[in-house]
């Protein structure tokens, strides 16, 4: 008799299940057994959102360059706001600045983490891999262009980044950070 393993990860992120025997969720017991690929990446997706909220504060900023007029028609208006027609968009601006700053503080810790976790790696060759992977976010082309200078072919490089993987130690204390599916 043959079984079809479907790993219960994937079905548990979808479904959110929860369990009977605590108040945790399934996904959130999952998320403290993270595996090492899903640790490294969250770096790039929080960089990755931060630069999203930077294109958005700025849009921001240049909505807010054009101040709306008074309504001088004479004809009588619903609804009268009694604050400036501006405050909204700053008061906006503010709370988007301010999650920028704590998602910056969050990327710092996380690469931090990230760093050491590749800093222990005993190989150098799957450390720098690593590194160029997860800590400077270069895209595999890259690598293989940085990496064939030394004489690898691609499928050493793609070995040295699995290697490096295994030997990746995902830190108990580290930085929560959700990341969507989207970003792995």
């Amino acid at each position: 008799m043959y079984f079809l393993y479907l790993p219960i990860k994937k079905r548990i992120r979808k479904e959110g299940v929860t369990s009977d025997k605590s108040d945790r969720t399934q996904t959130e017991k999952e998320y403290e057994t993270m595996t090492a690929k899903e640790f490294l990446n969250q770096a790039h997706c929080l960089n990755k959102l931060i630069q999203s909220h930077q294109r958005e504060l700025s849009e921001l900023e240049e909505m807010g360059a054009v101040i709306s007029s008074s309504n001088f028609s004479g004809m009588p208006s619903g609804s009268r706001s009694t604050e400036a027609p501006f405050v909204r968009q700053v008061m906006k601006k503010i709370d988007l600045e301010n999650q920028i700053r704590q998602e910056l503080e969050n990327l710092i810790d996380l690469k931090k983490q990230i760093h050491d976790a590749i800093d222990a790696v005993p190989d150098m060759n799957q450390r720098l891999v690593l590194r160029y992977r997860y800590i400077e976010f270069f895209p595999w082309v890259k690598i293989i262009a940085e990496m064939q200078d030394s004489f690898y072919s691609e499928r050493q490089i793609y070995r040295f980044h699995s290697e490096g993987l295994k030997n990746i130690v995902v830190p108990e204390g580290r930085v929560k950070i959700k990341v969507g599916s989207a970003c792995q």
